[in-house]
């Protein structure tokens, strides 16, 4: 992730905006100290970098080997469970999962902001949108379910695991059946959150099969700097998410197909709950919902 072009420039570019020279600074989640270096040397006075594994002696030898050892305290644990000595001015946190809230950002920003940021802090990023499109994508689908391989056995079990993990693939923005909805929209400054209470609605203007929902983000790290994760250039190491349906739903033109995700981080993987209905007018037709612990595979390009 530290070779991800895309996601560094703009971390960096968004620390430099944000922190003002004798800023107090939490970076949650510092990992390998990346952020809180950065922080340190765009003027911060102190940072406070917080990271429950070990990996935190890494960090301490990167903040030692760019001279901003006195200027960072590392605290290994967890940030929701730690004390500070004082409240900081701003908080850096990239704990940004697939679909954005893979890692349970909202959970620990949120936190953050009411219990460890001074009144009118910033936090970095700002805000975030997960997106949504229905794919119809029968290449996509054929390689995912090893259609055409003849195994001489049968293999439904391993397609019934297939639909149960979450696959990270670039999608092209030809296989969606609809433009793409904003399933998840919440500023982290604020704590507002804009997400459609039902999910989203997509009207599907042709016949066509459905194999799954493609997910990506939009992070808003600073005014004028995102980082974005929808298909096409330029590719960062999120890709996008695809969550497959273990059989297709054939839509007709007029059918209307309503999707909810929601995702939650969890120890051994991220747990998504997702619910996907065809209708047409208020009859539903077919339902696809899956909630699963997921592991995270790529499929290759």
């Amino acid at each position: 992730m530290l070779s991800d072009e895309v996601r560094m420039e703009a971390f960096r570019a968004a620390i430099r905006a944000k922190v003002r020279p004798g800023d107090v600074v939490l970076d949650a989640g510092t990992g390998t100290g990346v952020l809180a270096v950065l922080a340190a040397l765009a003027g911060a006075s102190r940072v406070y970098a917080v990271e429950r594994s070990k990996v935190i002696n890494v960090a301490r030898r990167l903040a030692a080997e760019n001279g901003c050892a006195e200027k960072i305290k590392f605290i290994q644990g967890d940030v929701r469970e730690i004390s500070l000595p004082e409240k900081a001015d701003g908080v850096t946190c990239e704990m940004l999962g697939f679909c954005g809230m893979g890692e349970g950002i909202e959970n620990v920003l949120g936190h953050i902001r009411e219990n460890k940021l001074k009144s009118g802090g910033w936090t970095l990023p700002r805000a975030m949108k997960t997106f949504i499109a229905p794919i119809s994508d029968r290449l996509l689908y054929s390689e995912l379910f090893m259609e055409g391989a003849e195994l001489g056995m049968s293999t439904e079990s391993l397609k019934d695991e297939i639909t149960q993990d979450l696959w990270i693939w670039n999608l092209d923005r030809r296989s969606f059946a609809a433009e793409p909805r904003p399933a998840k929209e919440i500023c982290f400054e604020t704590g507002v959150d804009r997400s459609p209470p039902g999910g989203c609605v997509f009207a599907l203007g042709e016949s066509r099969e459905i194999h799954g929902i493609g997910s990506w983000f939009e992070a808003e790290l600073a005014p004028g700097i995102s980082i974005n994760t929808a298909p096409g250039p330029p590719f960062t190491h999120w890709s996008q998410s695809f969550f497959p349906f273990r059989h297709p739903i054939r839509a007709e033109k007029g059918d209307t197909l309503h999707v909810s995700l929601n995702g939650i981080a969890a120890a051994d993987g991220d747990f998504f709950n997702w619910t996907a209905e065809l209708r047409t007018g208020e009859n539903i037709k077919e339902v696809r919902t899956q909630s699963n612990t997921l592991s995270y595979h790529y499929l290759p390009d």
